[in-house]
């Protein structure tokens, strides 16, 4: 079953998940229900996630292949230069560990 027509979005948690078949409830408390999805919707979005990864990465390999202009405009050494990529991906973790914080804390639709 991909989708029911009388899905409604704005129902409290409790009577949401109540609609849901078990297969399709989730595993832990916060996490998404995996709900039945047709082939075509599942390579939608599995097309959509890559895209995401990639258009992701371009970030950080912008700063990565663009050090040495970098370091000098910024008068910078190269070990100074080096840390750069360091500090976008570390802060790119804090914020998925945050993020992710507050979807076990809140729940998947608070989160949405």
């Amino acid at each position: 079953m991909a989708r029911r027509a009388d899905h409604n979005w704005h129902l409290p948690w409790e009577q949401y998940l109540a609609t849901l078949k078990p297969h399709e409830r989730p595993t832990l408390p916060g996490s998404p229900a995996t709900p039945d999805h047709t082939a075509w919707l599942r390579l939608q979005y599995a097309l959509t996630g890559v895209l995401v990864a990639l258009v992701g990465s371009l970030g950080n390999a912008a700063v990565t292949a663009n050090l040495t202009s970098l370091q000098g405009s910024l008068g910078i050494t190269i070990t100074e230069a080096a840390w750069l990529p360091v500090v976008f991906v570390m802060t790119n973790a804090c914020m998925n560990l945050i993020l992710f914080k507050f979807r076990q804390q809140y729940g998947l639709r608070l989160f949405t």
